[in-house]
């Protein structure tokens, strides 16, 4: 009997039970939470525990500092030699092949000529174109100086005929052509002219040729 009643008890639970499901429906699926995926974890709370992507920092890259070649200097090819001026050349360099030398370089016949032609007071208002003519060798109140590079040389042995005409010009007295009287010409033109404007001088003399 007990079996009976119990197994009738069941039977109704059963039934109870299936009237409870055909009047709900089916029974609803439990929908699953959303699966968050680790990366987007990450994105979304960032400071959680795990690796985190490290943005690697670009490492500045120093350029190589340019090193200057030191550069040649040239070397001179040789010693340029001195100016003569008129500090550096007195009387004293009237010295035969010296005066031809001081002439040919530092000499200027253009200057020369300018001289020649000049009027000094302290010559008594003279020029030496008022007392030597350079178009001929015949006399005016001194010797005319045409041609006198070639006559020079023979005046005083062993003088060329640059130093002839320096120590004409500053020394009058040193040597009288033959047939003139002495102290004709001025003795003051080696204080009137520097070194290097007889040098001139006798640059413009030594061009007087027929």
């Amino acid at each position: 009997m007990k079996i009976k009643r119990f197994s009738t008890f069941l039977i109704g639970v059963l039934m109870a039970t299936a009237l409870v499901v055909s009047a709900c429906g089916t029974i609803a699926t439990p929908v699953p939470d959303a699966v968050v995926t680790e990366e987007a974890a990450q994105a979304l709370n960032p400071r959680q525990d795990g690796p985190v992507a490290q943005v690697p920092t670009a490492t500045p890259t120093l350029e190589p500092t340019l090193t200057l070649e030191p550069t040649a200097t040239s070397q001179p090819t040789s010693t340029p030699e001195p100016t003569a001026t008129e500090e550096t050349v007195d009387s004293s360099a009237a010295g035969g092949d010296q005066i031809t030398l001081l002439v040919s370089r530092i000499g200027s016949a253009e200057r020369g000529m300018d001289l020649y032609n000049t009027v000094y007071d302290a010559a008594d208002g003279n020029a030496c174109s008022t007392c030597h003519y350079v178009d001929s060798e015949e006399q005016l109140q001194g010797p005319g100086l045409l041609n006198i590079a070639d006559r020079a040389p023979t005046r005083v042995e062993g003088e060329s005929a640059a130093q002839y005409l320096y120590t004409s010009i500053v020394n009058p007295q040193a040597y009288i052509v033959e047939g003139y009287p002495e102290n004709l010409m001025p003795q003051v033109y080696g204080e009137i002219f520097s070194d290097p404007q007889i040098y001139d001088l006798i640059a413009y003399l030594l061009t007087l040729q027929d």
